[in-house]
């Protein structure tokens, strides 16, 4: 075996002897991460391989697009990775809204996987829902590319003005509609809690 490999070896180095100029090139190739030369294509189906909560998802798409600049191209052009938005009620700086728009941009014409989180910090602070409505009017625009939209709350009252906003709204692709009660007190009726989509919601087949 020891005897191949130096004959072997040996034929590389004439082989680059007469092929002077291709000799940087074999370095780079060998020299350069497997990884780096993967097709945009193989590389943007890895990425669609990836989580698909929203906040996971959101979390990956930032991070593969930080890897290299190949991988942030191919990354930017990959509709799903940014396809997830979640809203916090926390989040009230520009900055954030800026942000969501940049994830509806990058997701194209992706549909869109919408969660509110209202159920970890308000048990704490005191927050009012008008708070959110700056971030949710960046995504309601995009309702029609909705196919899933859950609510994570602690409170049902709290929630009054947000259905009120989805009231007569259309959501012709929307298949999933799941609201999270976790703890805490407060009614609502449930012809007041679903009293929303009122223009129709046609593929709606999971409520929870």
């Amino acid at each position: 075996m020891a005897s191949q490999l130096a004959e072997l070896q040996a034929q590389l180095h004439k082989l680059r002897s007469v092929l002077p100029a291709t000799k940087g090139m074999v370095y780079n190739q060998h020299k350069r991460p497997f990884i780096a030369s993967l097709p945009c294509e193989i590389l943007s189906a890895i990425f669609n391989q990836g989580p698909t909560d929203p906040e996971d998802q959101t979390q990956f798409a930032m991070s593969v697009s930080q890897v290299l600049r190949y991988w942030r191209e191919t990354a930017t052009q990959t509709r799903y990775i940014w396809s997830g938005i979640i809203l916090f009620l926390w989040r009230t700086r520009k900055g954030y809204r800026k942000f969501l728009k940049v994830l509806v941009s990058r997701s194209q014409s992706h549909p869109l996987d919408v969660k509110i989180l209202l159920n970890e910090l308000d048990k704490l602070l005191s927050f009012d829902l008008h708070f959110l409505s700056p971030q949710l009017d960046t995504v309601i625009l995009k309702i029609t590319r909705w196919p899933s939209f859950s609510i994570w709350c602690c409170r049902l009252d709290e929630i009054s003005n947000l259905m009120e906003s989805l009231h007569q709204l259309s959501a012709p692709i929307l298949e999933s509609f799941c609201l999270y009660f976790t703890s805490g007190s407060g009614e609502m009726s449930r012809d007041e809690l679903w009293n929303i989509f009122e223009n129709g919601a046609p593929m709606l087949s999971h409520v929870h």
